[in-house]
């Protein structure tokens, strides 16, 4: 887990490529090095990452925390969440993870623009903006 140095919280754990020869501990050292030469807090759990950065968000007096992460990352912490900013890629690429189906009883949709496929793209795509319908 890798607790930012602002109001984002970027949560990743991936192996490493299997032809690169580092494997997954080389793979997950070298990251951590790079990311605490670069000012981030690396934590061993979601729930430490978000402490760490409400602690900084508060120190800044941020109105809100960012959590970019892969599927389990969200899984963790969409309970904390009021809003999610989704990106909608119009394709089906091959891959076994996808963003958990967004429950419309719990989410109101209050935005959508659609953007068209730019010249290094393969797909057009949307960015949609979700609020929690029970605002607690």
């Amino acid at each position: 887990m890798i607790a930012g140095t602002g109001d984002v919280v970027h949560c990743r754990l991936r192996g490493g490529n299997a032809n690169s020869g580092r494997g997954a501990a080389g793979f997950l050292t070298e990251t951590f090095n790079r990311v605490r030469a670069a000012g981030a807090v690396v934590t061993n759990s979601a729930a430490d990452a978000m402490a760490i950065a409400t602690g900084d968000a508060l120190r800044r007096f941020a109105t809100e925390i960012a959590i970019i992460g892969g599927a389990e990352i969200f899984a963790q912490s969409i309970d904390r969440a009021d809003r999610l900013e989704i990106t909608e890629v119009h394709a089906r690429p091959d891959g076994d993870t996808r963003f958990a189906t967004i429950d419309a009883a719990d989410w109101e949709e209050v935005a959508r623009v659609r953007n068209p496929a730019g010249p290094d793209d393969s797909a057009d795509f949307s960015y949609v903006t979700f609020r929690r319908r029970d605002q607690r």
